[in-house]
């Protein structure tokens, strides 16, 4: 019986545990939920331009083949990235929440120093116009972007989170309050 205790609790302590994602297919909803993020539109660049490190000012790189259309089939302000595979953004801080306007299908994956933290669901109902976004229990610097029906996102805007604090900056601001909180009560 023993033996079987240990397994089990080798078995346990061996599994990957994935973030709990919530999914919003309305952007205001997904707004609402998380307060400050950044917008990747897309305008300032002209028909064919190659994306990689043009908003890494903004903490995101792309790592993947892609490609900026401007036309009026893009909604919000008439250009987007298109993929022709899996589209990977990179972040340089850990996040919890991605979205984006879409044209077709769409579907997220999350990863944190290459490691899965989850997936969405598959977003869409063709067309263009469409809504995706992901809040995860888990934070993440990594997201590839993927239509599932053909691989090619076509994608208007990227939205994300602003970065999650380090724990050494954490331990910081929880220093500074415990020391605030002591200098009161030192003076009373």
């Amino acid at each position: 019986m023993r033996r079987i205790a240990i397994a089990l609790f080798v078995l346990m302590m061996t599994t990957v545990a994935h973030g709990a994602l919530i999914e919003f297919h309305d952007r205001a909803e997904w707004e609402a939920a998380v307060g400050e993020f950044t917008t990747l539109d897309f305008t300032r660049f002209d028909q064919g331009t190659t994306i990689t490190e043009q908003y890494a000012e903004l903490g995101a790189v792309f790592t993947s083949s892609n490609v900026v259309l401007v036309n009026e089939g893009f909604l919000n302000d008439g250009a987007g990235i298109v993929f022709a595979d899996a589209g990977t953004v990179e972040f340089d801080q850990p996040i919890t929440y991605v979205a984006a306007d879409f044209n077709g299908f769409l579907h997220f994956e999350l990863f944190m120093d290459g490691v899965f933290v989850g997936a969405s669901v598959n977003f869409g109902l063709g067309g263009s116009g469409n809504f995706g976004g992901v809040v995860s229990s888990e934070s993440f610097n990594t997201v590839v972007f993927t239509d599932p029906f053909d691989r090619t996102a076509v994608l208007d805007d990227i939205f994300f989170g602003p970065p999650i604090p380090s724990p050494a900056t954490l331990a910081l601001i929880g220093l500074a309050g415990l020391l605030g909180h002591r200098r009161r009560r030192s003076s009373s």
